[in-house]
């Protein structure tokens, strides 16, 4: 479903507004677009008129059909700050190691992971959890437990690739999609997988490097929502980093795991793979965030509980997390911050945990 509702005016307008999966249409005249994230209207114009105030944008969103005529420059949408405050979420009903999280802070999707000790493949777990906001109930079941998979898209359009389960077949190829109910199955990987990095859409997606033993592989594939394509290979192998980005064409993936944790920080273009300024330290299985190359952040890892920020040039610390933890996959790719699943550090690795960094509102 798209992000946001909205329609480009030239006088004054009502509902109902066309779709967009653009935050706003910013042309030099005007739009209103519904924010489904925040329940609420908001609106650009830089066309001359009376300015539209934030009582009257309200209205909206209790149901008012009023005409609103256009303002002067006048923008309500929300600017998500680097800074933030980390907070104790609700507990999941699974209490397993390694799950992977998909979609925005307040509508995410947390899937699968093992047990520890894993008693074979059963200890490796098909299960799905969806989070509201506020609490957590269960989804659909995967079609073959596993963990340290890859995700990509939204709560209710989700692709998973990849992913590890032990004995057989040990790294997997497979390709699963999630409509908010149920899981089916989609054309494998080029090659079998686990703890990659990926980012996009359920129809514009991107998965590079990650571990196929014995080595930490340096493909990228590129999915388009039915197939997968071979694209440039990346500079260096890595594993279990963290990584942001909205579409194919916009990678952004920081630290993971060389023979030693990893400071690197790498970007995909679309068309070639560049090297970034490092982390200020090294880490592995992060907890993620922010949405590509101008808006990334990092929180605690493996026995660390740092949280950075990078706003396309620098990185900044940000508040420190709660607890440190292995939290491979734990990536929420909006705008409004970090989620953390499954994090432990001490035997026996898992819990039922959920740990919540939100972002300040500027």
């Amino acid at each position: 479903m798209a992000e946001y509702l909205n329609t480009a005016v030239t006088g004054s307008f009502t509902l109902p507004l066309f779709v967009s999966t653009s935050l706003a249409n910013t042309s030099s005249v005007g739009s209103l677009y519904f924010n489904l994230k925040e329940n609420r209207v908001g609106y650009t114009s830089c066309y001359p008129g009376g300015n539209i105030s934030t009582t009257s944008l309200g209205s909206y969103a209790s149901g008012s059909t009023t005409p609103l005529s256009t303002g002067s420059c006048y923008d309500s949408s929300s600017n998500y700050a680097l800074s933030g405050t980390w907070s104790s979420g609700p507990s999941r009903a699974q209490c397993l190691y390694s799950p992977v999280v998909v979609g925005n802070l307040n509508s995410s999707l947390v899937v699968g992971g093992r047990a520890h000790p894993a008693s074979g493949a059963n200890g490796y777990l098909k299960c799905t959890e969806e989070y509201d906001g506020s609490s957590w109930s269960t989804g659909g079941a995967l079609s073959a437990g596993s963990y340290l998979m890859n995700m990509f898209g939204s709560q209710n359009a989700t692709v998973r690739a990849g992913g590890y389960c032990y004995p057989s077949p040990g790294a997997q190829a497979c390709t699963e999609e999630y409509n908010g109910s149920s899981w089916s199955t989609g054309p494998n990987l080029p090659a079998a997988r686990y703890g990659g990095y990926s980012a996009g859409t359920q129809n514009d997606g991107i998965f590079s490097s990650g571990y196929n033993p014995p080595a930490n592989q340096t493909n990228t594939y590129t999915w388009n929502g039915s197939s997968w394509a071979t694209g440039t290979s990346k500079p260096t192998g890595l594993r279990y980093g963290a990584a942001t980005g909205q579409t194919s064409d916009d990678l952004f993936q920081s630290q993971g795991y060389t023979n030693t944790n990893s400071s690197i920080v790498e970007h995909w273009n679309g068309s070639t793979w560049n090297t970034c300024t490092s982390t200020p330290f090294a880490s592995k299985a992060i907890t993620a965030g922010g949405t590509g190359v101008n808006d990334h952040l990092i929180g605690s890892g493996d026995s660390n509980t740092n949280t950075i920020s990078w706003d396309g040039s620098t990185w900044a610390t940000q508040a420190t997390s709660p607890s440190s933890g292995l939290n491979y996959g734990s990536t929420v790719r909006g705008s409004e911050g970090m989620m953390q699943v499954g994090h432990s550090m001490s035997s026996p690795y898992r819990s039922t945990t959920t740990c919540l960094y939100t972002r300040d509102i500027t």
